[in-house]
């Protein structure tokens, strides 16, 4: 087994599954391309023990056993994708596969079609802002270290992701990926007692940060609302506080509902969602759940206070 330097996350393919999926890109048995994104980017190639293949299981049921040998096409072509900002050189939707027979059996560039108009089709979601990011890189650059004790990198953390990957803002803004298993145990140990002090913290001042909100806003203090209870609203307070000060009526009214929630032992409470998945901070409230007047609000907890953020 041989790894990338760190920042290249990933490992070479020896069956040893790091992903739940794999691309009709390269032939099977290929050694993966990775990504400086992370484990979970790059092109990651189907693997096996076998020598001469791998045994695949269509949609329908079947398994087949796949070679090696099997026509690949042009790996050096295109993929397949939406035309967006910032991609260059991808084939259209619905184009034939340019990886031969193999690329054909995937779903990537199968001749698939959109039923839907491609202005419908949306970016996916950034579960973090660049406020947020300017809020997180206002704290203190940390030194993580790997694990073969050679090389280290610079970055903030963010969170952990489904207890096996520590999520870090690098300095160039990229949100990256990298498995506990790569690091330093003491900095594994580290991102892992951040995580665990922030759940604590985050349910430990919600109530007092939830009451102090209120009475700023029964006070008509937008500026300093903005400032200590909006993600960014220290950047422009001021503007921040003009935009806030029609929705009064509505966040204190979440607010409050917030707060019997938590003063209520038979209600079904405040569920502080944990990061599965995704890039955000972990610690979040879907204002919506408790407020359906308050549409596609949450509060985060980032960097020791809790803040709206759409």
């Amino acid at each position: 087994m041989k790894f990338w330097p760190i920042g290249r996350g990933a490992i070479w393919t020896d069956g040893i599954y790091r992903s739940a999926a794999f691309q009709t890109i390269l032939p099977p048995n290929s050694l993966s391309c990775t990504s400086d994104q992370g484990d979970m980017e790059g092109v990651l190639s189907v693997s096996s023990y076998h020598t001469d293949g791998v045994h695949v299981c269509f949609a329908d049921g079947r398994v087949r056993f796949v070679s090696n040998t099997i026509d690949a096409g042009d790996n050096t072509a295109p993929s397949v994708a939406l035309p967006r900002a910032g991609l260059q050189g991808a084939a259209n939707p619905g184009s034939p596969s340019p990886y031969g027979v193999w690329g054909a059996m995937g779903t990537r560039a199968a001749k698939e079609r959109l039923e839907i108009p491609e202005r419908d089709v949306m970016e996916p979601q950034q579960d973090i802002s660049k406020l947020e990011k300017q809020e997180i890189m206002s704290q203190p650059l940390q030194t993580w270290a790997a694990a073969d004790g050679n090389t280290t990198w610079k970055g903030w953390q963010i969170d952990l992701q489904s207890e096996s990957f520590v999520i870090l803002l690098t300095e160039s803004e990229d949100v990256q990926r990298v498995s506990l298993a790569d690091l330093k145990s003491a900095d594994a140990y580290r991102a892992v007692q951040h995580h665990l002090q922030e759940m604590l913290d985050a349910r430990k001042r919600l109530r007092s940060q939830l009451e102090s909100g209120v009475e700023l806003l029964e006070q008509k203090k937008f500026t300093e609302f903005a400032r200590d209870y909006v993600v960014g609203g220290n950047l422009d307070a001021k503007s921040m506080g003009a935009f806030i000060a029609p929705q009064r009526g509505l966040i204190i009214h979440a607010f409050e509902s917030s707060l019997r929630q938590l003063a209520d032992p038979n209600a079904p409470g405040i569920n502080l969602t944990d990061n599965a998945e995704g890039d955000a901070p972990s610690v979040r409230i879907d204002l919506n759940r408790i407020n359906r007047a308050v549409p596609n609000l949450q509060l985060k907890y980032i960097d020791g206070r809790w803040k709206l953020s759409p």
